[in-house]
């Protein structure tokens, strides 16, 4: 069950602390069972801290997914 630790990534996102906020979203993304929702978010928390490699890097592999799967344009759109 993914929601309680994307939950928490959400909120402390909200309070500013980032780091944990990705630490959160990549245990929700373990747990996913390829549920694209905590990689998505997971893209935004590295760009605010930096990680913009990492981030596009999420950004690409969800472009490459969709040629073969259903990927919602508008997952792509928020991390843009």
């Amino acid at each position: 069950m993914i929601r309680p630790t994307l939950f928490l990534g959400v909120g402390y996102e909200g309070t500013g602390k980032l780091l944990d906020e990705i630490s959160e979203y990549q245990k929700a993304i373990e747990m996913s069972d390829g549920d694209q929702g905590p990689t998505v978010s997971l893209a935004p928390a590295y760009l605010a801290v930096g990680k913009r490699a990492e981030g596009e890097n999420i950004l690409r592999d969800l472009e490459r997914k969709s040629k073969s799967a259903h990927v919602s344009p508008y997952t792509t759109h928020d991390i843009c």
